[in-house]
């Protein structure tokens, strides 16, 4: 699993950004579902939700304006730890608490994207109770 995430690919086999997890709770969540799927121990639900991270964060790292990832900036997250401006990308979409990835552009590494958050969409729109590993 960890290899569509640091094969470098995109235009001319090269990815556009790296990409890594931020600390604690974001490098975790990987760390286990990664685990537990070379044991085979995941859910047919949580393989499918690896399954969608895997394929958003190929996206990401070869393009994060690609318009399936529907990225954006979340303006209530960006004040909250400015300077960084903190993202989100569609893992899923149309359906209730659908997956999001919430990441920033690292700000003194070039191509460098910090994953600090996956989690579900907020059902009431609002990001400030969000916990956000913003470490890595």
């Amino acid at each position: 699993i960890s290899d569509p995430l640091g094969r470098r690919r995109g235009r001319g086999g090269v990815s556009e950004y790296k990409i890594v997890y931020g600390v604690p709770q974001v490098n975790a969540l990987m760390v286990d579902l990664e685990t537990r799927f070379k044991q085979n121990q995941l859910s047919k639900p949580e393989r499918q939700l690896l399954n969608k991270l895997v394929r958003c964060l190929t996206k990401l790292a070869i393009n994060p304006r690609d318009r399936t990832l529907e990225t954006h900036e979340i303006v209530e997250l960006s004040k909250k730890y400015a300077p960084l401006r903190i993202g989100e990308s569609y893992v899923e979409n149309q359906k209730p608490g659908a997956y999001r990835l919430f990441w920033y552009y690292h700000p003194t590494i070039d191509h460098l994207i910090v994953i600090v958050g996956i989690q579900p969409h907020p059902e009431t729109g609002e990001y400030g109770h969000l916990k956000l590993s913003i470490e890595i």
